[in-house]
């Protein structure tokens, strides 16, 4: 299960390069590439709101700031 989010960052990192995109835009698109799918682990429907929550308590521990959350 851990390839997938893995693959989509690696590509998304790719083609945010390739398009020239700022190093704390390419962080946030590389993290939400990684965390798309992480409410699965909580529940499998609803998915999309339980991987929000888990963004929300732990992003702000990575040093993710409000607007970034």
């Amino acid at each position: 299960m851990l390839n997938i989010p893995l693959n989509v960052s690696t590509q998304v990192e790719l083609l945010g390069r390739a398009e020239g995109i700022n190093e704390e835009d390419l962080l946030l698109v590389k993290t939400a590439a990684l965390l798309h799918d992480a409410g699965f682990l909580k529940v499998y429907d609803a998915h999309e709101e339980a991987g929000c929550e888990l963004a929300q308590d732990l992003l702000p521990k990575f040093k993710y700031d409000d607007r970034q959350v």
